[in-house]
């Protein structure tokens, strides 16, 4: 019989085997850390069974060699014991069973010891070491005796050791001279369920060195230096312990982990993954997994072992994980990344149901190890899982340059599900391979003549053939303009500016790098005349400026003036040149005449440039606006230009109409345009504006009732006389003349009535220089009511002193406004208390305002023992509110407080023996009882059930002191006992002030007890809870009641030394198997201070015996399986007992039967694997013993042919056809058949048909059928128990097209085509299809196609692929289409409009075209819109012209063509308008008063081209400077108004040909 041990909970349940007691050991690992200058940190962890002996000193020490050898000695160290961890797996509730640490035999647990030392090579012993080839690898280890007795697979027992090695020869070789050996982030201890996948890894990651690992499997240690444990056959190192295999008799099978469940024992050893699935039940095996650290040779590259570490774990098998299936990770589990690139993929987590037990699979939780430094690892929000129980999260990481190995870094991700009491978990491994990026070095260099080159360089280590690409952009980034893939190249540019240049270098990892470059490339050598033609009138001068452009210096001038033929557009007759002008500018002086000038340039290149200009000679107008004019400020002044047969006027002021009117002083000029040829003349005239005469009667006025006031009139401008006239509106008299009146107007209106408003007019005029001003204004004077304010009731209601602090805001009809204050001081009578005195010299204020609205009579400050005995407290109370106008009322009020009586009374217990008691026994007081009211009542719910509240309280003395009893019956009576709740309530008699409290009286008794006897029980049932058997008064026994339990008897023995041994869990709780036999168990409870006992017995029943036979395979396709036939009747004890199997697996369950039948839900289903059934064998006790049984089910192989049938070809192509295999080998068998005499190949042309997916070359046979058959066979593997399936296909030859050839077209965008194709074999058209791609990302499946447009320029392949629909048998045709782009006319300006002194313009040609394809050369044909010439055209790229001396506006168009001819004109307008003109008031009013406010100094100018005003006081101080005369002076300076007087201003204007005009003046500023 299987004896049951307590369990404990790690990720799944696991139980231990009987062990000895020295064989403790169960696991460890080694590792260590650089400490720098020779110097590591040694740390060993080591694991204990805790019911084994207690730690001592393990052994220690190291020893030197080569291959794991101790040639060089070996040395015994020290070590000490840093820590110690109960480590072991159980529920979160349960408690240590290591405790006390380190002790024998405490219990079944794990104990996690952890040694640290610190050694350095430059001492004894390590220091021996150094500089000897034959020493290079130092070993340090670990040991002690003994491994843990349940161990399976042979090394039970044998010696521990575990270490770790240093290469310090390999070391030296290596960049960095430390080395710090890797972490392991996962549990050491493993725990597998029977017949469940098993997923793994330690998590081993060095986020110090970034070093690479390989891994793999050794054997434990026995004895040192390296000898091997002994293992038992068929156990290796390699293969540790038993896998599902087929057939299920090898542990050796080839591992393959894809499969459900994994088969063999699959160990990755590039991540250290596990992955198996167990089939023996009891299993105990240990796993020894070694990391070998490598670094590259600095001066090499070739990688050096420079250190290994190993872990050496215990594997357990538990066959009770319950209907749990084991959650998994998906995949991939490689990548790779580009360094400085970010990597970011789904990691994924799946579990699937236990059917039918399990109807919703169960909610996984992830977690990885932090494996990478730097990376992210972001859980989903649970609300974005798959079924909201599929967890998953992203991986995010951007190695940084420099981070590329060829190594792959790795992190480990663990996934457990939520079933409970006995989740799962798996642990795979992710590997991330950092690719090296592609890097260049690029020269860019300006040559002569408009060359521009490019180049680029790679590095030694660059990886692969580098391809570069170079991509040269407009300034934005968008318009490519060149494009090369050379190493270096060379373009040609037209005009200058800032580019980018988009350089890509791509190397054989493709982790390519895109720079993005700004370059600026100069404007080629171009030298330009800067003015075109124009016109001067009569009189004036004019000047000519050569502009040289991107030319050469030094620079030579050469003027000449050029006569003409008769004929405004005759050739040129003679050329004279104008002695002694070589410099840039050229000025006529007095132009009478027409005269032609021309410049020639030659820069320090020897190129040589030509412009013209044209003046022409213009008569001026006639024009008078006649005499200066005074005004006041609200008057107009009218002036009339005349001429109407003038083309144009311009006033000073920018009007433009014959007519001119204003209220603003200053001298005004009038421009008149003469219609002919638009010269101009001027005329001007003074406005001079008396001073703003401004009546002020002062502002608005609010008063309260029977207040007084004054009015007082002033005027401005304060400097003149003004005279006064008062007007009395609202009385309808006036006042006088005089400036001040008091005045006294009174509201008629009760208190809170309405205001009442009274007006007063003031009149002023003002004579100045003879001319008189005036003005009105007005003002009003508000009276208001004062405001009306009551308190009701008066006095208010008297209060107790219990009542509390007093609400009094609401007997105020202001009381809860804001502007209302209420205070409070002591009405002092005979009987007044007040025991909170005022501070000294200070009365009491009794008024709260906590907020606005909320005012408290604080009662507070009063003390009620003082208010006894008839004694009160009186205050009076003010209020007082002011209105929204100002206006303030008082109003009083008297309140009255009382005191309440005092009460003490105390909560008691009484047995209930004494039957009765009086209630003065509680009360401490009141104990005097004249002039009160005491009176006793039963509170609500206050007796215990069953008792009459009516009956148990009395007074028995009703008409004299009161009396009051509580009777609560005698013994017998026990319903009487319980808690109790009384009210004692006191009134005083004269003022109605009560107090009441409350007190608690606890009546209590003996308890009852009362025994329910358990039936018997079996020694392997759970723990027996003992409150289930006892009832104290009428309740189920519980914590903290009392109760007590204790053995007293074992077997009707009281003397057995078991009944003093065996200890209740938790004082309560009974384990059956501490023993069969008879248990006497005594109860015990005195929780009420009487003591009651009672006692039972527990009877425990031993359990029969099962024996099982050893595991079978069966076909799922064959017969089943008849589970009575697998069990050893001749062991299985009693033989009279009955069994009965149950179990589920792939959805097949077995319940009161004995027969397995995986086939029953058909052979799609995959039941391959292990299939674990339990057998209960139940004696007449009822009591079990129950085993589990492993069926290994093969799944029947299925092979189908994935590709339709029959199967269409094309004649003389290899056919693929596709099939699909479950449950078999990945090979398999393709057979010919009927006519078929071709070929099988495995897709790459190697001959082969043993592949699931293949290639068939048919051969002549086949052509001539027109046809052939094939079969595919599945291949058994070995110590198959299912036989192999077939499947065959029909393969039908088709014929190919022959398509005619597309012919190239070509053309201006947008570009339309027409597309014509035909098939030269005669294939009925019917079966013919076509499908055209334009690559435009156009299609069309006509024959041919029409109307295919092409919108934007560029290179397109166009193809067309005929199918032969019978056989899907294509051909292909393709052209070339060109679309050219068309240019992007465009250009500005400079100027956009100038004046008659400079009509010429320069054109700025920003004209482009979007060539990234082609190579394009621009044509530019100007033409400048000049009807007064023939020859206003040009062809250069930025070119100039000159317009006659004439205002006008000009449309100049550009017609840009490119060398594939196409075509684009742009336009603009251009305005020549009159040179400039100027206008300076003489004075301004800063006051912001008049009909047109004159209230800034701000000249009027047209036609300049920048401006500079300043304003000087009479010192010669700068007040004023600005470079806007659209915003004047205001009169103000340092933040301050200036006064009254005379100020200075220089006015400098720039016109458009830079000439300076210098202004200074006075002006008057008035106030």
């Amino acid at each position: 019989m299987k004896k049951l041990l307590p369990l404990f909970f790690y990720v799944l349940t696991f139980s231990f085997s009987n062990i000895s007691t020295a064989s403790h050991m169960m696991g460890g690992d080694m590792s260590y850390q650089c400490l720098g200058k020779g110097k590591y940190k040694i740390t060993a962890k080591i694991y204990r069974d805790c019911r084994g002996i207690a730690f001592s000193g393990p052994s220690f020490g190291c020893f030197a060699g080569t291959n794991g050898g101790n040639g060089c000695g070996s040395s015994a160290l020290s070590i000490s014991r840093t820590g110690i961890k109960d480590v072991t797996p159980r529920c979160s509730t349960a408690s240590s069973p290591c405790s006390p640490q380190n002790t024998y035999g405490t219990g079944e647990g794990i104990e996690e010891h952890t040694y640290e030392v610190t050694v350095d090579f430059n001492t004894s012993p390590l220091s021996g070491y150094l500089n000897k080839s034959t020493c290079c690898e130092v070993t340090f280890y670990i040991g002690q005796c003994c491994r843990n007795g349940a161990i399976t697979t042979g090394p039970s027992g044998n010696d521990f050791f575990t270490t770790c090695m240093i290469n310090i020869c390999n070391i030296k070789k290596t960049t960095n001279k430390c080395n710090t050996s890797p972490t392991l982030s996962n549990a050491p201890i493993g725990f597998l369920c029977c017949n469940q996948a098993y997923y793994f890894n330690n998590g081993a990651i060095d986020t110090v060195d970034y070093d690479s690992f390989s891994y793999s499997l050794t054997w434990g240690i026995n004895s040192l230096p390296n000898n091997s444990v002994s293992y038992s056959s068929p156990f290796t190192a390699r293969y540790f312990m038993t896998p599902y295999c087929i057939p299920p008799t090898s542990i050796t099978c080839t591992p393959n982990p894809k499969t459900n469940p994994p088969r063999g024992l699959f160990f990755d050893t590039s991540s250290g993954d596990i992955i198996l699935t167990p089939t023996k039940c009891d299993e105990v095996a240990i796993a020894v997994i070694q990391i070998t650290e490598w670094r590259k040779d600095s001066a090499t590259s070739n990688y050096l072992m420079i250190g290994r570490t190993r872990r050496d774990m215990q594997l357990i098998v538990k066959d009770d994980c319950g209907y749990n299936k084991a959650p998994t990770l998906l995949g991939p589990f490689n990548w790779k990344v580009c360094e400085g690139e970010t990597l970011k993929f789904k990691v994924e987590s799946d579990d699937e149901t236990f059917t039918p037990y399990q109807k919703i699979p169960d909610t996984t939780n992830l977690k990885w190890n932090k494996g990478i430094p730097g990376a992210k690892f972001t859980l989903a929000n649970k609300n974005d899982w798959p079924e909201k129980r599929k967890a998953w999260a992203y991986f995010e990481w951007t190695p940084s340059v420099g981070m590329a190995s060829d190594i792959a870094y790795s992190f480990t991700v663990t996934v457990t599900d939520d079933h409970c009491p006995k989740p799962s978990q798996a642990i795979r491994g992710f590997k991330v391979k950092v690719n090296p990026r592609a890097f260049s070095t690029r020269k860019y260099t300006n040559l002569k003549c408009g060359k521009f080159a490019m180049a680029a360089t790679v590095g030694a280590s660059f990886k692969g053939a580098p391809q570069f690409k170079w991509s040269v952009r407009d300034s934005l980034g968008k318009t490519e303009i060149f494009y090369s893939t050379k190493k270096s190249d060379t373009m040609t540019f037209y005009r200058g500016g800032k580019y980018i240049v988009v350089h890509t270098v791509n190397n054989s990892d493709n982790c390519p790098t895109i720079y993005r470059d700004t370059v600026i490339i100069p404007d080629p050598p171009q030298v330009v005349m800067a003015n075109a033609d124009t016109f001067a009138c009569f009189g004036t001068t004019m000047k000519l400026n050569a502009t040289v452009l991107y030319g050469k210096a030094p620079f030579k001038y050469y003027w000449t003036r050029i006569t003409k033929d008769t004929g405004a557009k005759a050739p040129w007759k003679s050329e004279t040149f104008i002695s002694g002008d070589t410099l840039q500018s050229l000025s006529i002086p007095n132009i009478n005449r027409d005269s032609t000038v021309r410049i020639r340039i030659t820069d320090g290149d020897g190129c040589i440039f030509y412009d013209t200009a044209t003046i022409y000679k213009k008569p001026l107008p006639v024009v008078g606006i006649g005499p200066d004019q005074r005004i006041c400020t609200y008057e107009i002044a009218t002036f009339d230009a005349q001429n109407a047969d003038t083309v144009k006027y311009k006033w000073s002021t920018g009007d433009t109409t014959r007519v001119f009117k204003t209220n603003l002083k200053g001298t005004y000029w009038v421009q008149v345009m003469e219609k002919k040829w638009k010269c101009v003349k001027y005329d001007t005239a003074i406005v001079f504006v008396n001073d703003t005469v401004v009546a002020l009667a002062g502002k608005d006025q609010v008063i309260c009732n029977q207040q007084s006031t004054d009015i007082v009139a002033t005027h401005r401008p304060i400097l003149q006389t003004g005279n006064y006239t008062w007007k009395d509106i609202t009385g309808s008299k006036t006042l006088g003349s005089n400036s001040k009146y008091t005045i006294k107007p009174s509201n008629t209106n009760s208190p809170g009535g309405a205001a009442q408003f009274f007006y007063y007019e003031l009149l002023t005029k003002v004579t100045q220089s003879g001319h008189e001003c005036q003005d009105y204004d007005t003002m009003q004077v508000k009276v208001n009511t004062l405001p009306f304010v009551k308190w009701d009731p008066k006095p208010l209601k008297a209060q107790c002193f219990v009542y509390g602090d007093i609400e009094v805001n609401g007997f105020f009809n202001r009381g809860k406004d804001k502007n209302t204050r209420m205070w409070a001081f002591e009405n002092k009578t005979p009987n007044n208390v007040n025991t909170k005195p005022a501070t000294s010299g200070i009365a009491r204020n009794y008024i709260d305002s906590l907020t606005v609205g909320r005012h408290l009579f604080k009662t507070t400050y009063l003390n009620n023992n003082q208010l006894q005995n008839g004694a009160s407290f009186q205050a009076k109370i003010y209020a007082s509110y002011t209105d929204t106008n100002g206006c303030v009322n008082v109003d009083s009020v008297i309140q009255r407080i009382n005191g309440n009586p005092l009460v003490d009374i105390r909560d008691s217990s009484f047995c209930q023996d004494l039957g009765s008691i009086k209630m003065d026994q509680i009360t401490v007081r009141p104990k005097v009882k004249i002039g009160i009211k005491v009176d006793w009542t039963v509170m609500k719910n206050g007796t215990p059930g069953g008792v009459d509240p009516a009956k148990i309280l009395s007074n028995d003395n009703p008409f004299g002191t009161p009396d009051w009893v509580f009777r609560f019956g005698d013994p017998t009576e026990d319903f009487y006992q319980g808690d109790y709740k009384f009210q004692l309530c006191v009134e005083d008699q004269l003022t109605g002030c009560l107090t009441c409290d409350s007190v608690n009286i606890k009546i209590i008794s003996e308890p009852t007890v009362k025994v329910t006897s358990p039936n018997p029980v079996c020694v392997n049932w759970d723990t027996m809870e003992l409150y289930d058997f006892i009832k104290v008064n009428g309740y189920q026994a519980r914590d903290n009641d009392g109760s007590k339990y204790e053995i007293v008897e074992y077997n009707y023995n009281r003397l057995d030394p078991k009944v003093t041994s065996t200890k209740l869990i938790k004082g309560h709780r009974f384990l059956p198997s501490f023993g069969t036999g008879t248990w006497l168990i005594r109860y015990g409870n005195a929780a009420t201070g009487c003591l009651k006992q009672d006692s039972f017995y527990i009877y425990v029943n031993d359990t029969p015996n099962a024996v099982l036979l050893g595991p079978t395979t069966i076909c799922a396709s064959g017969a089943p399986l008849d589970l009575k036939t697998r069990i050893n009747t001749t062991d299985t004890k009693p033989a009279n007992a009955t069994g009965v199997w149950t179990g589920t697996s792939a959805g097949v369950v077995v319940t009161g039967t004995s027969t397995f039948k995986p086939f029953t839900q058909g052979t799609n289903l995959n039941t391959e694997g292990p299939h674990s059934f339990r057998f209960t064998y139940t004696d007449n006790n009822g009591c079990s013993d129950t085993e589990v049984y492993t069926v290994f089910v093969r799944n029947q192989p299925t092979i189908n042919i994935t590709t339709p049938k029959p199967a269409s070809a094309c004649e003389g192509s290899p056919f693929a056809i596709q099939s699909t295999s479950k449950y078999c080998d990945a090979k398999v068998q393709w057979t010919l058949q009927k006519h078929a005499d071709g070929s099988f190949s495995d897709g790459s042309f190697a001959s082969g048909n043993t592949s699931e997916n293949i290639l068939y070359v048919h051969g002549p046979v086949d052509k001539i059928q027109k046809g052939a058959f094939l079969k595919v066979t599945t291949t058994p593997i070995t110590g198959d128990v299912c036989p192999p399936v077939s499947d065959s296909i029909e393969i039908i030859l088709h014929q190919y097209p022959d398509l005619s050839v597309l012919s190239d077209q070509k053309g201006c965008i947008p570009l339309n085509t027409t597309w014509t194709v035909s098939d030269n074999r005669g294939i009925p058209a019917n079966q013919m299809a076509y499908r055209w791609d334009f690559g435009n990302g156009d299609t069309s499946i006509l024959q041919n196609p029409s109307d295919v447009k092409y919108p934007l320029q560029g290179k397109y392949n166009v193809r067309v692929i005929a199918t032969n629909t019978f056989g899907n048998c294509k051909d292909t045709s393709a052209a070339i289409v060109e679309a050219y782009p068309i240019p992007v006319a465009s250009f500005n300006t400079d100027p956009t409009k100038t004046t008659v002194a400079l009509p010429k313009f320069r054109m700025l040609n920003s004209s482009s075209i979007n060539s990234s394809v082609f190579a394009a050369n621009l044509r530019y044909s100007w033409d400048f819109g000049d009807p007064s010439k023939l020859d206003d055209t040009s062809s250069l790229k930025n070119a100039f012209y000159s317009y006659g001396k004439d205002t006008a506006t000009y449309t100049i168009t550009l017609i840009v063509k490119s060398d594939k001819g196409c075509a684009d004109t742009a336009t603009k307008k251009v305005y020549i308008g009159p040179d400039i003109i100027v206008f300076i008031p003489d004075a301004f009013t800063p006051d912001n008063a008049g009909p047109n406010k004159n209230n800034t100094f701000a000249p009027v100018a047209m036609n300049y081209r920048n401006a500079t005003m300043m304003i000087f006081n009479r010192w010669g101080e700068k007040l004023y400077e600005t470079n806007d005369l659209t915003k004047g002076w205001d009169g103000r300076a340092n933040g301050a108004d200036c006064q009254d007087g005379v100020y200075m201003y220089t006015l400098k204007l720039y016109s458009l040909d830079d000439k300076m005009y210098e202004y200074n003046g006075s002006i008057s500023l008035l106030r």
